[in-house]
């Protein structure tokens, strides 16, 4: 089985799609959970925390981009042709939510990073701290103080 030229149009359309507005909305957090939030802690200066971020958001999109490879893989045309069986149909219908499905686990693991392991590095991790800014803060739905 030859693929078509080794290019994989669905995985190159979706990581176009979903690095890009993704990277947004992790930009939107970085901003606010940075120069905003009164509760994170400012150890290691902005290059620290800049550094993170890319290294994270690197991490991440690799994560989301080998899952939604693998899972798509039996979408990609074979010799020239594009797949017909009932597997690649059911796939292709079920593709918005497992992408969907994929980002969210890919959003849960950036809430579990850098609401919980970065603090860990710092040596501030508390549980009042990290608890809603695991389940509320990096989806960005908002934010609550706990005292």
């Amino acid at each position: 089985m030859m693929r078509e030229r080794g290019y994989r149009w669905p995985a190159w359309l979706q990581m176009a799609v979903l690095v890009p507005a993704n990277l947004i909305g992790a930009l939107v957090s970085f901003t606010y959970f940075t120069f905003v939030d009164q509760l994170t802690p400012r150890r290691d200066g902005i290059s620290g925390t800049a550094l993170f971020f890319v290294v994270g958001f690197a991490l991440l999109a690799a994560f989301v981009s080998f899952w939604a490879d693998r899972w798509s893989r039996v979408l990609d045309p074979v010799d020239c042709r594009w797949p017909t069986s009932m597997e690649a149909r059911r796939r292709a219908l079920l593709l918005p939510y497992a992408l969907a499905g994929i980002v969210f686990c890919g959003w849960a693991l950036a809430g579990l990073l850098f609401g919980v392991i970065r603090p860990l590095m710092l040596g501030v991790f508390t549980v009042e701290r990290a608890s809603p800014r695991l389940t509320l803060g990096v989806g960005g739905r908002g934010r609550e103080r706990m005292r």
